[in-house]
């Protein structure tokens, strides 16, 4: 791919980014306002992770046939029908439309970056961060200014534009020229095989049993936050923008901590990273003033920040090894789901019965007991 290839692509990607991120505060308080209790939420965003883990695996496969566009083109037509569902307000066809957001999620939550790690054979750290800090950008702004939207005008609007705005980039991206690679055989849909061949690798089966532990926390920061602030806390959907906002933001730095994770190595940047953010969640547990939820939310997205890029090179070099980068992100990413999973059973269980704080404390010990899981993994040289 050359220079202008990777612009447009870069381009795609925070547009991309910023267009859903203005929606991350209002869907739970949504779903609340069309009637839907804690454990109802929580069992219908429990559709997307339960869809990714089934078919996770073999988008990566038949797009590291086909090429990443195509993928990412149909994933973003998905995206466009799941939200007019939402606006239906039918609650049956939410399962459906959480269904294609699963698709869509799938299709360019990874695969983008791993359209750019495609073309990488060292520094992939360096290069993969920078891909995925243009991503946090859009992360960074969308929010709060989905929530200032949403208080000026309405959440319908919200979704509208981001309607028009997922069209516009669909159109934007089309102008992408990628030829296939190879054909698509009968054998490419033999899943169980091809995950059970990726999963005796060592190095991707210990990351894909910490990304089960970390991804256990999604429905926490994504559904019952924004919950926290507007019905603990009582603020607006604009305060719930910036909080989510926040833990975006050292997201954006992810170059920096991805050169950092080649410098030190990518396990050592795993473990600190997620140490961190053990730490944040406990934290986030024990405040209820807004001041020190965002300085919580800042020390959990520096935690954060600080792995990823060492994770995305990991499964690049392992990609690049099997010549199968993108059917080892769909393998990581459909264990991880099965955390997130089976979060959203249990987080919608604990908060009914316990409250949301002690939901995030709970996710922490869990976050801990992954990473030591992944130190016992990793050969004593390795570390």
């Amino acid at each position: 791919m050359g220079n202008k290839g990777f612009l447009r692509l870069f381009l795609v990607i925070t547009s991309f980014s910023i267009a859903t991120s203005l929606l991350s505060p209002l869907f739970s308080p949504y779903l609340k306002l069309i009637g839907l209790g804690y454990s109802e939420i929580s069992f219908v965003f429990s559709v997307i992770p339960l869809v990714i883990i089934i078919i996770s695996p073999l988008i990566g496969r038949i797009s590291d046939k086909i090429g990443r566009v195509r993928i990412v083109l149909i994933s973003l037509l998905f995206y466009i029908l799941a939200l007019l569902l939402y606006l239906l307000r039918v609650n049956q066809l939410l399962l459906i439309a959480n269904v294609f957001i699963a698709v869509t999620v799938i299709g360019i939550d990874f695969l983008l970056i791993a359209r750019v790690q495609d073309s990488i054979n060292r520094l992939r750290g360096t290069y993969g961060g920078f891909a995925l800090s243009l991503k946090h950008i859009g992360i960074i702004l969308g929010p709060a200014l989905g929530g200032y939207l949403a208080d000026r005008f309405s959440i319908k609007l919200v979704f509208i534009l981001v309607i028009i705005l997922t069209a516009l980039i669909g159109l934007f991206l089309s102008s992408i020229k990628e030829r296939s690679q190879k054909r698509v055989y009968l054998d490419d849909f033999r899943l169980i095989k091809n995950i059970r061949n990726l999963i005796r690798i060592r190095e991707l089966r210990n990351l894909a049993f910490l990304g089960f532990f970390v991804q256990l926390n999604n429905p926490a920061m994504g559904i019952f936050l924004p919950l926290l602030i507007i019905d603990d806390m009582g603020l607006s959907y604009l305060k719930v923008g910036i909080a989510l906002s926040f833990i975006g933001i050292f997201f954006a730095f992810q170059f920096v901590f991805g050169a950092i994770s080649d410098r030190i190595g990518n396990k050592k940047s795993i473990i600190i990273g997620n140490i961190i953010a053990c730490v944040a969640l406990f934290l986030i547990s024990l405040t209820s003033s807004y001041i020190l939820l965002l300085l919580c939310l800042l020390i959990f997205s520096f935690g954060g920040a600080f792995w990823n890029p060492a994770a995305y090179s990991i499964m690049a070099d392992i990609g690049s090894r099997t010549e199968s980068i993108g059917e080892v992100m769909g393998v990581y990413n459909s264990i991880g789901k099965i955390g997130e999973f089976t979060g959203y059973i249990i987080s919608g269980i604990i908060v009914a019965f316990l409250g949301i704080r002690f939901l995030f404390a709970f996710n922490g010990v869990m976050m801990f007991i992954g990473v030591i899981a992944f130190l016992i993994g990793c050969p004593s040289k390795d570390i």
